[in-house]
């Protein structure tokens, strides 16, 4: 693909929080395996941000893209800076050829910055998650400022979309007058048919949640589907589309019981241009971090529900996303787009005695 680089917006310096350290401090499994992770991760965000920014129109949200590529690359440079102190090697990731940002708009202004908040949040629970794993001072510190980052940003994007009149709110309920305690085990668990009692705030809250993470799956799938050059990329994202439709049908059935609100559907968001401003590689790579963000929110969804009927519900669920991921993952593997994962060492070969 070819790429331009005019017009492209100066990333700031952001102060490292990477310092010297002794190269004979190693970096724990641990550690390797988060930095590895979040390098890969923001590398394609780069690409991605930078396209977004090209084709976004409205000046604030513009301004939101320019934060996020502002945050990027000294991220991805302070990575790379941790993993000099002990000779790992670099990531190759993904290059300028896996972005065309001469490429007709294939979303709109808000569907894209939606899209950043996704990948915000998602930021969000990987520096969060990786912030318990750490203990080398270098590296907690870089992990400590991506998470702050990561919150200023979603705090500004949360607050155009406010402004701008499409931020997805969930569902009001009625304030409880009293505090009550379950007395019937019954009732409080249900069963798989027959009427159950209303559902609470948590599975609510989860519900919807993971409503939202379908509603913008479903859009960018129908975008990547409309431009993706390979057929069994297209063919896969086609399953997809048909996968977060299931899964969107069978949770808002239990907000349509409870007459709440849905999240809106942001399909109409989606352009009619054919013309791929990323790589296949690239798309699919998303989709599989979807994938992982699915995994997870169906996993605390599942975790803070009790009534019978939805935990069965997120089973399916969970199995669905799983088994779209191997699709995607095995797709991934074939092409030869995926970088090998770095393995603990084989001691039988280091000794000889292997194959």
């Amino acid at each position: 693909m070819q790429t331009q680089q005019d017009n492209q917006p100066q990333v700031g310096t952001i102060p490292n929080p990477v310092k010297s350290f002794p190269y004979d401090e190693r970096l724990s499994s641990m550690e390797m395996s988060q930095l590895w992770l979040l390098y890969l991760a923001y590398d394609a965000n780069k690409y991605c941000y930078n396209y977004y920014y090209a084709k976004t129109q409205d000046p604030e949200m513009k301004s939101l893209f320019v934060d996020a590529l502002n945050n990027v690359q000294p991220q991805l440079d302070a990575i790379s800076n941790l993993f000099n102190t002990v000779r790992f090697p670099i990531p190759h990731g993904f290059k300028d050829k896996d972005v065309n940002i001469n490429a007709k708009r294939l979303f709109s202004d808000g569907l894209m910055l939606m899209h950043l908040r996704k990948q915000t949040k998602f930021g969000l629970i990987e520096f969060g998650h990786a912030l318990s794993l750490v203990t080398r001072p270098d590296v907690k510190e870089f992990i400590n400022s991506g998470l702050i980052q990561q919150q200023n940003l979603l705090n500004k994007i949360d607050e155009v979309l406010e402004k701008k009149g499409i931020y997805i709110k969930p569902p009001y309920t009625i304030v409880p007058d009293r505090v009550s305690y379950v007395k019937d085990k019954g009732d409080f668990y249900g069963g798989l048919f027959g009427k159950n009692r209303p559902i609470n705030i948590l599975e609510l809250s989860y519900m919807f949640e993971n409503l939202m993470i379908k509603d913008i799956a479903h859009a960018l799938l129908l975008g990547f589907s409309q431009v993706a050059e390979d057929v069994e990329v297209k063919k896969c994202f086609q399953k997809g589309i048909e996968v977060v439709r299931k899964i969107r049908e069978r949770g808002s059935k239990y907000l349509k019981e409870e007459n709440l609100t849905l999240p809106v559907t942001l399909d109409s968001e989606v352009t009619d241009s054919k013309e791929a401003p990323f790589s296949d590689r690239l798309m699919v790579f998303d989709k599989l971090r979807v994938v992982n963000l699915s995994v997870i929110a169906i996993g605390f969804a599942m975790a803070s529900s009790s009534r019978k009927d939805i935990i069965v519900s997120y089973y399916d669920d969970m199995r669905e996303v799983q088994n779209y991921g191997k699709m995607l993952l095995d797709l991934y593997l074939e092409k030869g787009w995926m970088e090998g994962i770095p393995l603990v060492a084989d001691r039988d070969e280091i000794i000889g005695l292997s194959h």
